[in-house]
């Protein structure tokens, strides 16, 4: 899957200008960070006339693997998420921090692909061996919850479903054609 999204700015890591001291609170409030080259780098906000957009590709392995994650972490208590919902908390928790802000989201653009019913169940199949690192006698997934999960990701979904989904969970207002 390929996730387009249309952005009003975005952040840049750019070289720290020489004399400028980095602190220690600097680095752990994440406004600079080490660079390959020892440097260290510090974050700016770009905003290019007309925006940009951010291309986001999304393995349908990635996709399952957050589903499971979201079913298997007792903090999340447990969710049955479909493939929009996953993509949606996919970008929420992994992509967006730390390149841009929610409110610089214009749009999204989605090509999907769809579902791989048949790497779905073989990856579930694995967690419903595999005990649970929190609770000891339990599996990541129990093997009653699996057909549940399969219909959630085989949910009939297009990609303006997706586009619709992503702009709902942002919340960011659609523009009319």
């Amino acid at each position: 899957m390929r996730v387009a999204i249309s952005l009003s700015k975005f952040y840049n890591w750019d070289p720290v200008p020489k004399g400028v001291v980095v602190t220690e609170e600097d680095i752990a409030a994440g406004k600079v960070m080490p660079g390959r080259d020892g440097a260290y780098r510090m974050k700016v906000v770009k905003a290019p006339p007309g925006g940009t957009e951010h291309l986001v590709t999304v393995s349908e392995s990635t996709l399952i693997e957050k589903i499971i994650e979201e079913k298997s972490d007792v903090r999340k208590a447990g969710r049955t998420l479909s493939r929009r919902q996953a993509l949606a908390h996919l970008l929420q928790d992994n992509i967006i921090p730390g390149q841009f802000e929610w409110d610089w989201i214009k749009g999204f653009a989605v090509h999907d692909d769809g579902p791989n019913e048949e790497l779905m169940r073989s990856k579930l199949e694995l967690h419903t061996k595999a005990e649970h690192g929190r609770r000891p006698g339990r599996m990541n997934v129990p093997v009653e919850h699996v057909e549940d999960h399969v219909k959630a990701y085989m949910e009939s979904t297009t990609a303006a479903d997706h586009v619709d989904h992503l702009h709902l969970h942002f919340g960011i207002k659609k523009v009319s054609s």
